[in-house]
């Protein structure tokens, strides 16, 4: 076949090349879509392609403690921007590409997972800017140093149907908030977090009508679970896999749940069968069952299995 007869690649539709970049991830939209040529380029600035952003890992992963190791991966990310767009790398802050990515969806996105250093401000130029916003994700510090604004922007959310939470902190008020202005909200979704007896009445309370609801990996007691299931009565989904606090084969709870379409519970421990499971790899001075009984003193501090405390009722008010 001669090469006048072969396809290329910037000839291919406009609505086929907007479909596939808005899959690609917001680094290749910004760092290689563009430079390949003007087809690439004029359809990159398509708001349908960022209709659904996805902001590079180490911005997000609301798991990633290491401040040294999240800085260098944005770094290299904003050296590559500096170098590609041709402008003062002092300009490539996470706030201006926050700003950046929501503006060239013009309204258009549906999901966003907020980066990790997300400050007041740039909260609410995405509440702003994205109103028609149905998905959100909130990593663990933007959760806890961002309380109040977060509690504040939800009312520009009134389509919000679902929400991803790597914390139960503020999830009262959070909720709260929910129940008023998103008439919409369907699908929760938590990990690795600790539902107590007050926090899954919070639930009841604010989300009855919950279609979804995914406590993975949490740790959630027996009665904890039954108050959700005998509460959210139109669950169709709950996902209680690898939980600490009930056992999978426990009878009552798979005869509550034995509406619900898809649940799954496979893993699920009881605390005192954890702790045996675990006692000879662990050793008895590491490991014990009241490692999970998370509790309040009299002062508002929590001790976690570190003997760590902290006073978490300042959080909220810090920014």
């Amino acid at each position: 076949m001669e090469m006048k007869d072969q396809r290329r690649w910037e000839d291919l539709n406009t609505d086929c090349l907007v479909n596939i970049f808005g899959k690609v991830g917001v680094d290749s939209l910004l760092l290689d879509v563009p430079f390949v040529c003007k087809t690439w380029f004029r359809a990159s600035l398509d708001p349908s392609c960022w209709e659904f952003p996805t902001f590079p890992k180490l911005w997000t992963d609301s798991y990633i403690f290491d401040i040294d190791y999240e800085d260098q991966d944005f770094n290299t990310f904003a050296d590559r921007c500096a170098y590609q767009y041709q402008v003062r790398r002092s300009l490539c802050t996470v706030a201006s590409f926050v700003q950046f990515i929501v503006n060239r969806s013009r309204g258009y996105s549906t999901s966003l997972r907020l980066p990790v250093y997300s400050s007041n401000e740039e909260l609410r130029h995405i509440a702003d800017v994205c109103p028609g916003l149905k998905v959100l994700a909130l990593p663990r510090l933007v959760q806890t140093f961002n309380l109040n604004r977060i509690l504040e922007i939800i009312g520009n959310w009134k389509y919000l149907e679902t929400l991803f939470m790597a914390d139960s902190f503020g999830m009262e008020k959070i909720l709260s908030q929910i129940s008023i202005c998103c008439k919409n909200f369907s699908c929760l979704h938590m990990f690795n977090t600790r539902i107590s007896e007050d926090e899954a009445m919070e639930i009841v309370s604010h989300l009855p009508k919950l279609k979804q609801l995914s406590l993975i990996n949490g740790h959630i007691g027996r009665d904890n679970l039954v108050k959700l299931l005998k509460g959210c009565k139109d669950l169709v989904l709950l996902d209680v896999r690898d939980c600490v606090g009930f056992d999978e084969g426990d009878a009552e709870i798979l005869k509550l749940a034995s509406h619900i379409t898809e649940f799954s519970c496979e893993g699920s421990k009881s605390a005192d069968k954890y702790y045996r499971d675990n006692y000879e790899e662990y050793g008895e001075s590491e490991l014990s069952a009241d490692m999970y009984d998370f509790s309040e003193d009299e002062y508002g501090y929590y001790e976690d299995e570190y003997g760590y405390c902290e006073d978490i009722s300042a959080f909220g008010e810090m920014y």
